[in-house]
C-alpha cells in the first residue's frame, strides 16, 4: 500500500517493539489488487515504511501486515 505518513523522520532512530508514535500515522493513497480490508483515505497506524519520494512529495510503501490499526475522528 501507499501512504502519505504525517510525519517521516530523517534519521534511522532505533524504536523500542510495540512502541506507538505519532510519526507512525498516515493515510492510505493507493492500495494492492490484493489488499480487500482497507481502502484509500483511512486513516492507520502503521509498524514502519519503506521512505520514498516522487515529485518533491514524500510518502511511504508498506505492506498490509505493517498495519496495526484504523484510526476514526471523534467529531
Amino acid at each position: 500500500m501507499k501512504i502519505k505518513p504525517d510525519f517521516i523522520e530523517n534519521s534511522n532512530t532505533i524504536h523500542t517493539l510495540g512502541e506507538a508514535k505519532p510519526s507512525n500515522t498516515g493515510m492510505i493513497i493507493q492500495i494492492g489488487d490484493h489488499v480487500h480490508d482497507f481502502k484509500p483515505g483511512q486513516k492507520i497506524l502503521f509498524k514502519g515504511l519503506i521512505k520514498s519520494e516522487e515529485d518533491g512529495e514524500k510518502f511511504g510503501y508498506i505492506h498490509e501486515d505493517d498495519v496495526l490499526g484504523l484510526i476514526f475522528n471523534e467529531n
